[in-house]
């Protein structure tokens, strides 16, 4: 799929690779029952998701038993 600047559902080449990026990764993680899992963290790491975006890192993962 190549996406075009100005067309319904266009965007740029990165938007692109992060939309199949996040996809491959939720089926990764139906397939492999995986779950995501807030963790109870005092000080969490801040992480930049975007350019004006920060998030707390208080998540992570472990397989389904």
């Amino acid at each position: 799929m190549v996406a075009i600047l100005g067309h319904p559902g266009g965007g740029c080449a990165g938007e692109q690779i992060t939309v199949e990026f996040v996809k491959d990764l939720l089926r990764t993680i139906w397939r492999e029952e995986i779950e995501i899992v807030g963790l109870d963290v005092e000080h969490p790491e801040k992480l930049p998701v975007s350019p004006r975006t920060v998030i707390d890192d208080n998540l992570g993962f472990r397989q389904r038993k």
